[in-house]
C-alpha cells in the first residue's frame, strides 16, 4: 500500500488536472498555439505513480487513470478535438475517490471564455508548469550542498570556496516566477498600440538629454557617441597603461552628476549614479576627485600641501555640492577584487535598488580584476568575454549605462614601439584587448584612447586622441568625426569644453583656437594647422 500522504500531495494533483485543462483548451483555440509536448511529458513523469495490482488503494488508481488520460491526450493528433461532455463524464468517473477534485475541474473547464482569455490561460499553465520544475531543480541543489555540510562535512574543504560553488550554482534561479522575468527586456505587442506608441516614446527619451541620454564634458565626445552616453549601452574605454583610462573614467562620472539632471522611470525612486574603484582606496580615490574637481574650477593647481591643509569638512562639502548640484544620488564604493565574483558586484546594485535606488550609471574601475569564478570557462579569453556578456545583460535589462575601462593587449603595445602612424585608429575594432580578443563582441560602444607628445620648441605638450570604436545603436556619422585630438592643460585632466569653444584640435601638435590670441584667432580657418 501507498498511503496518500506518502505519495501524492496537492501538488501531483494540480499538476495532472491542469494538464489536462491545458490540452482540452489548446483544441479549443481558432489561432493555435504549439504544444509543448516535452514539458506535458515533463509533468506526467513528475508525477510517480506505483505499478497497477489489487494492493493499490482508491486515490492511487485515481491518480494512474488520470496519468493516463493526460498520456493519451498528449499523443493524441494535433487536429484531435474533444466533446466536453464526454470528457467531463471520463473525469468524473475516475475522480470518484475525490469528488471536489472533480467539481474543481469541471467548475473552470465550463467557464465560457473568450479566445484572447483561453490563450491566457494556456499560458498561464504553462508558465506555472515551468516554474514548478525550476523550483523543483532549486531545492534539489540546496539538498545536495546542505547534505554535504550536513553529513559530509569534509567535502567542504575551503568554506568560502564552497558557500561561492553554491552560489554560482544556485546563480539561475535567484528570480522564479512567472510575473518577474529578467531576461525580458521589453516587450512591444503590435495588438496594443499603446505599447507601440509608448516604445516610439522611449526612441525619443533616448535621443534627449536629461531623459536616457548623459552628455559628457568634452563636445568631441558628445559628437561621436551621437549625443553623449546612453542608458542600457555598455561602453569599453580602451587604452595601454599610463594613458589615462581611469582619470578619464572618472571624468566621465564627473560629467554625468554635473551636467546631467536626472528624471527617473518610476516615481518616487532616487536616481543615482554608483562608481565602483577595485584599484583605488577610498582615500586615493577622493583626493583625485576633489584635486581634479578644484583644478577643473579655478584653473589653477591644487597640490597635496593644499589638500593637507584643507579640513576634511570643507572638501567634503565641496565634493558633495558639486557631484549632488543637479539632484544626483552618488553612491562610490572601493572593493577587494580578489574576494568579489561578479554576482557580488551586481548584487551591490540589487541592494540599492531594494533601499530605493533607480541606478541610470555605473562606473567599475576595472571590470576586468574581478575573477572570472561562475563564468563558462574553456580555451584562453572565453571566461573574460563571458564576464562582459553577463555584465551587459545585466545592466542592458535595467537601463543601467555601464563604463569600464580595459587594458590593451600586448599586440597593441608593439604597434606602439613601432611607430605606427594614428595609433588609436589602426587599433579600432581590431581587438587589442588584454586578456581577449573578442570582448568588443559584447559591449555596445568602444572608446580608444592614447596619449601622444609633441615637441613644440620651449615645451612638450601631451595630447589625448580619441577614436570611437564599435558604437551600437547609434546614429552613422562621418569617419572623421569618430577621431578626435583634445590637448591636456597645464594643470589637471581634459578641461572641459561642452559650454564653451571647443578645445578639440585636428591633429597632435595644434593649438586650440580658443588659446591663441584674439589677432591669430582672426587668420584661423576650419582646416588651420592649430585647429
Amino acid at each position: 500500500m501507498y498511503p496518500l500522504k506518502r505519495y501524492f500531495n496537492m501538488n501531483n494533483k494540480l499538476l495532472i488536472i491542469k494538464a489536462i485543462t491545458l490540452l482540452y483548451r489548446l483544441t479549443t483555440l481558432t489561432d493555435k498555439l504549439e504544444r509543448p509536448i516535452q514539458l506535458l511529458i515533463d509533468v506526467t513523469n513528475a508525477v510517480k505513480t506505483p505499478d497497477m495490482d489489487l494492493t493499490v488503494d482508491r486515490e492511487t488508481r485515481m491518480m494512474s487513470q488520470l496519468k493516463a488520460i493526460t498520456i493519451e491526450m498528449i499523443y493524441a493528433s494535433a487536429e484531435a478535438s474533444y466533446s466536453i461532455h464526454d470528457l467531463l463524464q471520463r473525469i468524473q468517473i475516475v475522480c470518484e475517490p475525490d469528488p471536489i477534485l472533480f467539481e474543481a475541474f469541471r467548475d473552470n473547464i465550463l467557464l465560457e471564455l473568450s479566445q484572447e482569455d483561453i490563450k491566457k490561460e494556456c499560458i498561464n499553465i504553462i508558465s506555472m508548469f515551468r516554474r514548478y520544475f525550476k523550483e523543483k531543480e532549486c531545492k534539489e541543489v540546496i539538498n545536495k550542498y546542505a547534505a554535504i555540510a550536513k553529513f559530509r562535512p569534509e567535502e567542504i574543504g575551503d568554506l568560502g570556496k564552497f558557500i561561492q560553488q553554491m552560489m554560482t550554482d544556485l546563480e539561475p534561479y535567484r528570480v522564479i516566477g512567472e510575473e518577474v522575468k529578467p531576461y525580458k527586456i521589453s516587450s512591444i505587442n503590435f495588438d496594443d498600440t499603446e505599447s507601440v506608441v509608448n516604445a516610439f516614446r522611449d526612441v525619443q527619451k533616448a535621443k534627449m538629454v536629461g531623459g536616457s541620454m548623459f552628455r559628457t564634458g568634452l563636445q568631441k565626445i558628445n559628437t561621436f557617441l551621437d549625443g553623449g552616453i546612453r542608458r542600457g549601452e555598455t561602453i569599453l574605454i580602451g587604452a595601454l597603461q599610463h594613458n589615462n583610462k581611469s582619470g578619464f573614467t572618472r571624468q566621465l562620472f564627473r560629467n554625468v552628476c554635473m551636467l546631467n539632471t536626472p528624471v527617473v522611470d518610476t516615481p518616487g525612486k532616487k536616481p543615482a549614479v554608483v562608481f565602483n574603484s577595485l584599484e583605488d582606496s577610498a582615500e586615493v580615490l577622493f583626493e583625485k576627485l576633489y584635486r581634479v574637481m578644484r583644478e577643473q574650477e579655478t584653473k589653477q593647481a591644487c597640490t597635496a600641501d593644499m589638500v593637507r591643509s584643507t579640513s576634511p569638512e570643507m572638501m567634503a562639502e565641496y565634493v558633495i555640492r558639486k557631484l549632488r548640484q543637479t539632484g544626483w544620488h552618488v553612491i562610490i564604493e572601493c572593493f577587494n577584487p580578489s574576494d568579489m565574483t561578479y554576482l557580488d558586484l551586481q548584487n551591490e546594485i540589487l541592494e540599492l535598488e531594494a533601499k530605493g535606488y533607480e541606478v541610470q550609471a555605473w562606473f567599475v574601475d576595472y571590470l576586468s580584476l574581478i575573477p572570472t569564478k561562475g563564468c563558462i570557462q574553456g580555451p584562453h579569453g572565453v571566461d573574460l568575454r563571458d564576464l562582459f556578456r553577463r555584465m551587459r545583460n545585466f545592466t542592458a535589462a535595467k537601463k543601467i549605462a555601464f563604463i569600464t575601462p580595459h587594458q590593451l593587449s600586448t599586440e597593441a603595445k608593439m604597434l606602439v614601439r613601432e611607430d605606427t602612424m594614428d595609433f588609436v585608429k589602426q587599433i579600432a575594432n581590431g581587438g587589442y584587448y588584454s586578456g581577449s580578443r573578442q570582448i568588443d563582441q559584447e559591449v555596445d560602444t568602444e572608446i580608444m584612447m592614447h596619449i601622444e607628445k609633441f615637441d613644440m620648441g620651449s615645451y612638450v605638450q601631451s595630447y589625448m586622441t580619441f577614436q570611437r570604436g564599435k558604437h551600437r545603436g547609434g546614429e552613422i556619422i562621418p569617419e572623421k568625426d569618430k577621431y578626435c585630438v583634445y590637448p591636456f592643460a597645464n594643470i589637471g585632466e581634459l578641461p572641459d569644453d561642452v559650454d564653451g569653444e571647443c578645445r578639440a584640435v585636428a591633429k597632435v601638435g595644434a593649438v586650440p583656437k580658443v588659446d591663441l590670441g584674439e589677432e591669430q584667432a582672426k587668420t584661423v580657418t576650419d582646416n588651420a594647422f592649430w585647429l
